[in-house]
């Protein structure tokens, strides 16, 4: 942690441990406890100076040891429980623990498999992939990944350049017309 100090993390630490309402993300809240431990040397020491348990100093460690696709929910507050943390934590494979960080969050079933489309299909780090779907769904935008024969794709980008789109907004487009449509019969 760049720029920290001893008194600066320890402020923080007894502002966001002493209140049920934290301003941090619990990552935050590691970091700091990890440069305190440190300085300290000892879990037991860095305890007893933020004047916690031994057993809640390590447990708020917890997310510094979690894979990277979850430290992404846990620095956006998807994952903000250090009891959800826990049990993450208890799970020994990392993709059985994204799976279930990511049903923690709020990712449906659906979700994770898109996620594992963009991983497969894209070649993008699940780190990422879980960052993008996460922006879109703050934004009530939803992701879908398929895959179609290459002559499909053709077809479609030489009828979207004759339409001067993308063919990404030229899915985008059929897909709501389509959807429209089915909410006019309904």
């Amino acid at each position: 942690m760049i720029g920290i100090n001893e008194t600066e993390a320890l402020a923080t630490v007894f502002a966001n441990t002493r209140k049920k309402k934290r301003n941090i993300d619990l990552l935050t809240l590691a970091e700091n406890l990890e440069f305190l431990k440190s300085i300290y040397k000892d879990t037991g020491k860095v305890a007893r100076k933020v004047g916690l348990t031994k057993e809640m100093v390590r447990e708020l460690l917890l997310p510094l040891y979690l894979p990277d696709e979850i430290k992404t929910l846990v620095r956006s507050r998807k994952i903000d429980r250090i009891g959800d943390i826990v049990e993450i934590s208890k799970i020994k494979d990392n993709e059985s623990k994204v799976k279930f960080a990511l049903s923690l969050a709020g990712f449906t079933s659906d979700d994770v498999r898109d996620l594992k489309r963009m991983v497969k299909y894209t070649n993008i780090d699940l780190s990422k992939a879980v960052k993008t779907l996460t922006d879109l769904k703050d934004q009530n935008l939803h992701i879908i990944v398929i895959d179609v024969k290459d002559s499909t794709y053709k077809h479609l980008k030489k009828k979207a350049a004759a339409a001067r789109k993308s063919v990404p907004e030229f899915v985008r487009e059929l897909m709501e017309e389509f959807a429209q449509e089915g909410v006019k019969n309904e």
